[in-house]
């Protein structure tokens, strides 16, 4: 006969309380545009273009519609589950030009951090994050001598992530000025975060790649991120920005990814 085993199990879901607390909100629209021109010598067919596309990142952000300038496109994910709009096109004759944009309007949001005892918690244990958010990239040179003992010396005999990367924040925003004869220069380069730490000054790119690559050191997942924040929009004439910004997701014990913008100097972990 067959021998067949039963097992049921009763998983109960608890809702967590969350430590980012949205304290006011506000709704705009950002406009996403690739411009083609076509200077020759002969024409152009079977034309693609990929733009990567904002999503909702609760509760930090609120995507409510995505609308795009033609009908001929779909939707796709790459392998680090970024969501991009697919636009086919069909020929383009010399001198020609064409547009993909999309439009998304926007609910972003400012908000609080409720902070915590998280001195007796840590990373999960098995956390992919810690393997692939802790090493060395391009221009987030963590493993460089320079960056380790750095990072070894802020931290000191602190063994809890929060505090660590409370620390590497107070740490950069006291070392670096603001460079404000590079930021006039759009198409400036990358540099790694140990030419960043010698030189002693930079823009907000240079703020983040530094934060990030001592953050990594230390053994606290960070990622570099570019975009517009709520400040951009609040703050600019018109309401509109025609230029982004650059900050850092550090992963902490407790409260998961979360935004940390240096450059602004305006405190560890504020809105």
């Amino acid at each position: 006969g067959n021998l067949t085993n039963k097992v049921s199990r009763i998983i109960t879901v608890i809702e967590k309380d969350s430590y980012i607390i949205p304290t006011s909100e506000h709704n705009f629209n950002v406009k996403i545009e690739c411009r083609l021109v076509n200077e020759g010598p002969g024409s152009l067919s079977d034309i693609e273009c990929l733009i990567r596309t904002p999503q909702t990142c609760d509760p930090f952000q609120i995507i409510n519609s995505t609308t795009a300038n033609t009908k001929t496109l779909d939707e796709l994910f790459d392998e680090n589950w970024n969501l991009l709009t697919h636009f086919k096109f069909g020929e383009l004759s010399k001198g020609g030009e064409l547009t993909a944009s999309i439009v998304n309007n926007v609910t972003m949001y400012e908000y609080n951090f409720t902070r915590i005892d998280t001195s007796d918690i840590n990373y999960g244990m098995g956390d992919k994050d810690l393997e692939i958010y802790t090493t060395d990239d391009l221009f987030i040179d963590s493993d460089n001598p320079l960056i380790r003992k750095t990072a070894e010396s802020i931290a000191g005999n602190e063994t809890n992530p929060v505090e660590i990367a409370e620390k590497i924040y107070n740490f950069v925003t006291g070392k670096l000025q603001y460079d404000f004869s590079r930021v006039k220069d759009k198409d400036y380069d990358f540099l790694y975060a140990s030419e960043i730490l010698k030189r002693g000054k930079g823009v907000c790119t240079d703020y983040a790649i530094l934060y990030t690559a001592l953050l990594r050191s230390a053994g606290i997942p960070a990622r570099l991120v570019r975009g517009i924040p709520v400040f951009s929009i609040l703050y600019e004439e018109g309401n509109e920005a025609d230029i982004g910004h650059a900050w850092v997701e550090v992963k902490l014990p407790a409260y998961g990814w979360i935004p940390v913008d240096v450059t602004s100097e305006e405190g560890f972990m504020t809105n």
